[in-house]
């Protein structure tokens, strides 16, 4: 089956045909180049940039896209794509960065190190196959540290490398601190916590073949200011912040907060220090905790 169209389209047909070649909106020259793909001339290395889903009610728009006839709403925020279908753990036909080839290749010994202000890496990548092809080596993070909710990855960075049968080439990385931050927006600003971190490297972004843990301790020194919308688990492991809740009283109420899995803890430790009110405390008592902190 040759498609040819704009974005992700449902295929309850798959079962029945032998391959699918994605050949999107190629222009005039879609014709001869399939022809070169199907023939064998040409080895395809194209990597979808979008996941394909099982159903159209899997999508993360499903519930608001059309609703209102009016204004478009969009309320998926971070989840989109393949970040959805990994938090929701929903299967999907094709993932985000799936792409077959003619060949195969072996993805092995990782290598990462955390430097003063980024992280490099390097992995080795073997053509095992009988045919010359490109592969797109995909790293992604999953952040650990932050006490916001994230994707269970995200893409940082790839890099494309030809081989031809039987050879092995180092493939070298960096992720700059960016790739480990978050925008805050009460701060209006990129924030990076200290932490724990997986660097992934795959295939795609389900075919993960390669994963190595690292501890960041970049902002030691960095004291973030708090305001209502900051998160009950920014605070409970900041020693400026236990002296305040003291102060204040608060420890009162966050006095059960452990840190751990259990459904309370994490429940508590993603809500705005706003909604403390919840759990006993005062308008007051937040307003001041907050110009204690913040000084």
């Amino acid at each position: 089956m040759v498609l040819q169209n704009g974005s992700a389209i449902l295929m309850p047909w798959l079962d029945r045909v032998a391959a699918v070649v994605e050949t999107y909106l190629a222009g005039e020259a879609v014709g001869e180049a399939t022809w070169d793909v199907l023939s064998g001339h040409v080895n395809p290395s194209g990597k979808l940039a979008e996941s394909f889903p099982i159903r159209l009610e899997d999508t993360p728009s499903y519930l608001t896209f059309n609703a209102d006839p009016a204004v478009e709403n969009y309320r998926e925020g971070l989840f989109m794509g393949y970040r959805y279908y990994d938090k929701k753990k929903l299967a999907v036909q094709f993932p985000f960065g799936f792409g077959l080839s003619y060949t195969k290749f072996a993805y092995s010994d990782l290598k990462v190190m955390v430097k003063k202000d980024r992280v490099t890496g390097s992995l080795t990548i073997k053509n095992i196959g009988d045919r010359s092809g490109t592969e797109t080596v995909q790293v992604y993070v999953s952040n650990h540290a932050s006490k916001v909710e994230m994707p269970v990855k995200t893409l940082a960075n790839f890099a494309r490398v030809s081989l031809k049968p039987g050879e092995s080439k180092q493939v070298e990385f960096e992720l700059s601190q960016r790739e480990f931050s978050w925008y805050n927006e009460a701060q209006t600003d990129w924030q990076l916590d200290n932490g724990a971190y997986d660097v992934l490297v795959g295939s795609d972004s389900q075919n993960i073949e390669l994963t190595q843990s690292i501890e960041l301790n970049w902002t030691a020194n960095k004291t973030i200011k708090i305001t209502p919308d900051s998160y009950i688990g920014e605070l409970v492991g900041r020693d400026d912040v236990q002296t305040a809740f003291k102060q204040t009283g608060l420890d009162k109420a966050f006095g059960q907060i452990s840190g751990g899995e259990s459904t309370n803890d994490q429940m508590m430790l993603n809500m705005p220090l706003r909604a403390a009110v919840m759990v006993g405390a005062t308008t007051d008592q937040i307003e001041k905790l907050i110009k204690l902190v913040n000084g």
